[in-house]
């Protein structure tokens, strides 16, 4: 059984480097690693001016379990890229948290985090801000966020008094 994945890789790696990558990711955790996240690798891996192509690659795993996985988490990825946000900018209401754990977003542990009113999940301010942009809900346990539209106007008038 295979998995089919399409990546742009630097010009100077061949695509059983990642290959490699990806069997051994699902041999560790026993999932095997979304499009997305090897998008992510690379680009972290490697410079913006290298030389890239574009490269399919079948990637062969253990069983159909792991393949169905595979195709069901790329497609939970596209829908996300495919998923508009709103224009509109939003506060989110939390209280400062200074506790020494990672944001659910970004998995940042650096930075000062937000605790929300309704669920006391913990986010960076413009994680979540983000987040909200997509929908209404907790991205964590799904619990309704408190926010509020922030006015274009509004801060187009704070720069002028400021000014």
């Amino acid at each position: 059984m295979y998995v089919y994945r399409y990546h742009i890789i630097p010009n100077e790696v061949t695509t059983d480097t990642f290959v490699s990558l990806y069997r051994e990711h699902t041999k560790r955790t026993g999932i095997m690693m979304t499009s997305f996240e090897m998008d992510r690798y690379i680009r972290n891996r490697w410079r913006r001016n290298d030389v890239w192509w574009g490269t399919e690659m079948l990637v062969e795993v253990p069983n159909q379990m792991i393949q169905l996985q595979a195709t069901l988490s790329d497609s939970i990825d596209q829908l996300w890229v495919n998923t508009r946000p709103s224009t509109d900018d939003y506060y989110v209401y939390g209280r400062i948290t200074l506790l020494k754990v990672a944001c659910s977003i970004c998995k940042e542990e650096s930075g000062v985090k937000i605790r929300l009113h309704t669920c006391k999940c913990i986010f960076h301010r413009q994680c979540i801000s983000t987040a909200v942009k997509y929908g209404d809900l907790c991205p964590v346990c799904k619990s309704s966020i408190y926010k509020r539209k922030t006015s274009a106007n509004t801060n187009a008038d704070d720069k002028k008094a400021k000014a």
